[in-house]
C-alpha cells in the first residue's frame, strides 16, 4: 500500500521543503511509500549541481517578479507555474544499500506517466536519461536523489504552462517544448490528467493508493527544512530584486 499525497499548496518554496521531508521520512522508515501529485506557482528551479548564472535568466525574473529556487535534486533547470504538474515517487529500496540505477528508475516511474497519456490518445516515450517527449517535443524532465534505504523521483508535466515565460525564464532550453493541451485530441484539464496518473501508477507498479497527509513528525521536519533551507533563498530572492 502506497500514500497518495494532493494538495493545494503552491508556494515553491514550501513544496521544495516537503520533496526533501518526504525522502528523509520514507528513508527512516517513518512513513510509508509514497506518490505525491503537487503544483506551485511561477518559479524557476535550478538542479543541485548546475551554475543558475548560466541558466536562468536573472533579469527577466526580477523583472516578472518570479523567485528561483534550488532543489536538493540534480538535472537541469525547469520553470514551474500552475499549469505544470509536478509528479513525486518516495520509497524505500528492496534492502539497505541496494545499487539502483538511475536510468532504470527514471525509465520505471516514466511508466505511469506514458500510460496515463496513452488514455489522452497521446503518445509519449521516455528518452534517456530523463526526460519524456512527444514527437521531437519535451513535456517532462525527471530528477532524482538516492539514499541508503531510499529513493526520490520527481518530474514535471507541462499540461497548461505558459511556454512564453518558460523560455523568457530559462537562458537555454537543449530541446524544444510542448504543452499537453496542443497535443490531445479533445480538451483536457489538470485533474483529469492527475486522475489517469493515479489509475496508472496503481496499475503499472501494481500498488494500492490510498489519500493520505503528513503526519505530525512530517510536518515537523518540514517545518525545519522550510526555515533553515528555503526561507533564506526567498529572502535572498527578495533581496536581490
Amino acid at each position: 500500500m502506497w500514500r497518495l499525497l494532493t494538495s493545494g499548496e503552491t508556494d515553491p518554496y514550501l513544496n521544495m521543503a516537503v520533496e526533501e521531508t518526504l525522502l528523509e521520512a520514507v528513508e527512516r522508515g517513518e512513513t510509508p511509500n509514497t506518490l505525491r501529485l503537487w503544483r506551485s506557482s511561477r518559479s524557476a528551479v535550478v538542479g543541485w549541481s548546475e551554475k543558475p548564472e548560466e541558466t536562468v535568466n536573472f533579469e527577466e525574473c526580477r523583472h516578472l517578479q518570479i523567485p528561483v529556487v534550488r532543489r536538493f535534486t540534480g538535472g537541469g533547470t525547469v520553470y514551474h507555474d500552475l499549469g505544470n504538474l509536478n509528479w513525486t515517487f518516495a520509497f524505500r529500496k528492496k534492502w539497505e544499500g541496494e545499487i539502483i540505477s538511475s536510468l532504470r528508475i527514471f525509465e520505471a516511474c516514466s511508466v505511469p506517466i506514458i500510460e496515463a497519456l496513452e488514455g489522452l490518445r497521446i503518445m509519449a516515450r521516455f528518452k534517456p536519461p530523463n526526460s519524456l517527449f512527444i514527437g521531437s517535443n519535451k513535456i517532462s524532465g525527471m530528477a532524482m536523489y538516492v539514499k541508503r534505504r531510499s529513493v526520490l523521483c520527481h518530474g514535471t508535466l507541462l499540461i497548461d504552462a505558459d511556454l512564453n515565460l518558460l523560455k523568457l525564464t530559462l537562458k537555454r532550453l537543449k530541446d524544444p517544448v510542448t504543452n499537453l493541451v496542443d497535443e490531445a485530441p479533445s480538451r483536457l484539464s489538470v485533474e483529469e490528467v492527475m486522475k489517469l496518473i493515479l489509475e496508472a501508477s496503481e496499475k503499472a507498479l501494481t500498488i494500492k493508493l490510498v489519500e493520505g497527509q503528513l503526519s505530525p513528525s512530517e510536518k515537523e521536519l518540514t517545518r525545519v527544512n522550510f526555515y533553515k533551507v528555503y526561507e533564506p533563498m526567498r529572502f535572498m530572492n527578495i533581496i536581490k530584486k
